[in-house]
């Protein structure tokens, strides 16, 4: 079954062709974003990228897929960026505070 985090992995890392810079790009670790583009082969039963040690490119089934992907994609996120509502997400300051005794220990 393919899972949407792993589509969006493969659609990003399509486009910058960086395994660290797709993680910095979705917060997570570099052998995630490896291991979620590994099952992705998996699944599909061919290599959506050529990688070497200082070069990582699409492969022929790679590039058929980002054109076909990579708009859905887009859409998808756009759908669910419009279906949120004003105010759902917590904005502002956090103040902590506490007693003098507290930072002795």
């Amino acid at each position: 079954m393919l899972n949407w985090n792993y589509l969006e992995t493969f659609v990003i890392l399509s486009e910058n062709l960086s395994f660290s810079e797709t993680a910095r790009v979705l917060n997570t670790a570099q052998p995630v974003i490896s291991r979620q583009i590994k099952i992705l082969e998996t699944n599909f039963g061919y290599p959506l990228f050529l990688r070497t040690k200082k070069k990582v490119a699409l492969s022929a089934e790679g590039l058929d897929l980002k054109a076909r992907l990579g708009p859905l994609v887009d859409e998808i996120k756009g759908i669910l960026l419009e279906r949120e509502k004003p105010g759902s997400l917590l904005e502002g300051t956090i103040r902590l505070g506490s007693m003098p005794e507290a930072g002795q220990y």
